[in-house]
């Protein structure tokens, strides 16, 4: 049917252009009418389809047209999500990245879980170049932070304004992917690593060893045994727990350099991982 309409559309364009006192090939009006008689088929075979759709189910939440719907708010959510990251690539890609996964995790979970809502509650980013006023020289510079993330005590310059002046900003440490993760907040002695605090607990293990001498078997029975739900038949070796240090001496080795102090511990209910390799 759209072919036959793209066809009849062309040819009512061709024979429309002709000059005055010229024949035109086809009666344009004749042609006209069969494109409208196509549309009115069109329109009822919609119309039998909507009806159709409103009356069959996928489950017992959603009728097909619901179903239809929601792909097509997804789709159209993906394409906005898509064009932000774009539009950010080389200018704070990574923080648009991870955006753009949170929004489409939060979209997987209400597809199985509908009326499911989630905010962003906080973000901080990691791994980036950001141009600051360091502390010992009073001027303006680049900090590159590598495994590490910002971290500004109470009453710093830059929180002037925000809900966090009076109280430094949270600094999110996540541990290893049993033992949780870790809120802190800046002390004064940050200073000394131009406001940076490590961004994780840091591997014991590179990866080709992880690989090399952890039992895959002993890994998943870990993860039933602390009660945390992964979506791995087969946890990755390379990120398994043990190739991680110990998260409680990070923490203590943090607070004991006077860099931040622990406000709470998160604990970990359930680890997702992506199916690429890891690139580093």
């Amino acid at each position: 049917m759209q072919t036959k309409l793209a066809s009849l559309t062309e040819r009512i364009t061709a024979n429309a252009m002709v000059q005055e006192g010229d024949q035109p090939q086809e009666d344009p009006l004749a042609l006209i009418r069969q494109a409208d008689d196509l549309l009115a088929d069109r329109q009822a075979l919609v119309e039998r389809i909507n009806t159709a759709n409103q009356q069959a189910r996928v489950d017992e939440q959603r009728t097909v047209a619901q179903a239809i719907a929601q792909r097509d708010r997804l789709t159209k959510m993906h394409s906005i999500l898509h064009a932000a990251l774009e539009a950010a690539r080389g200018n704070g890609g990574g923080t648009a990245n991870h955006l753009l996964i949170n929004a489409l995790v939060l979209e997987a979970f209400q597809q199985i879980i509908p009326g499911v809502a989630g905010d962003l509650v906080y973000f901080i980013s990691h791994n980036i170049a950001r141009q600051e006023v360091v502390p010992h020289s009073h001027k303006l510079e680049w900090v590159h932070r590598k495994g590490a993330t910002r971290a500004f005590p109470a009453g710093h310059h830059a929180l002037k304004g925000t809900p966090f002046a009076a109280t430094g900003h949270p600094i999110l440490l996540p541990g290893n992917p049993q033992a949780g993760s870790s809120v802190m907040v800046a002390n004064e002695g940050a200073a000394m690593s131009n406001y940076s605090v490590n961004h994780g607990a840091g591997r014991t293990m590179g990866r080709r060893h992880a690989l090399r001498t952890l039992d895959q078997k002993l890994i998943d029975e870990s993860f039933a045994a602390c009660d945390i739900l992964t979506n791995c038949r087969q946890y990755p070796r390379d990120e398994a727990p043990a190739a991680y240090k110990d998260f409680n001496e990070v923490l203590r080795s943090v607070e004991l350099a006077g860099l931040a102090s622990e406000v709470a511990r998160l604990k970990a209910r359930f680890v997702i991982k992506d199916a690429a390799k890891a690139d580093d």
